[in-house]
């Protein structure tokens, strides 16, 4: 009976890391290349649909709110703010893209905490850096 925050479960993916793409058979499109891809996959409140009505997705407002609260978090650097969101049609998977910038992520900063809010759904994702070594190198 207790009232507590119910507990959600989502998958944060970095899209953009050259392990996924080579499991899933891509390569990204040239104009993402340069840039970091996360995917969080799973939220039940991410089906919302147009206020309009129909199928067309998300609305301006809504992605601008997703992206407004979304980074990329590094111990004693300045965040990474998201430059742009994608979501699927169906609502049930959203992309946030990354600019590289000037200060790009490097393996010596350990570890990147993914930090987003959707509503009163707080979610973070911490990745290892060291973890996400691919073939000798950083594969983000």
């Amino acid at each position: 009976m207790g009232g507590g925050v119910p507990q959600v479960k989502a998958t944060v993916r970095w899209e953009s890391a050259a392990p996924v793409m080579a499991a899933i058979k891509r390569e990204l499109p040239p104009d993402y290349a340069d840039k970091y891809l996360i995917s969080v996959t799973g939220l039940p409140m991410m089906g919302r649909r147009n206020p309009e009505g129909g199928s067309a997705g998300p609305n301006k407002a809504l992605l601008n709110r997703l992206k407004e609260a979304t980074e990329l978090q590094r111990k004693g650097k300045d965040p990474i703010h998201a430059a742009s969101v994608m979501m699927s049609q169906d609502g049930m998977r959203v992309v946030y893209v990354f600019e590289k910038g000037s200060q790009p992520i490097e393996a010596a900063d350990k570890d990147v905490t993914f930090a987003t809010k959707m509503g009163q759904t707080a979610i973070k994702a911490k990745f290892s850096l060291k973890e996400m070594m691919y073939q000798g190198k950083l594969a983000l």
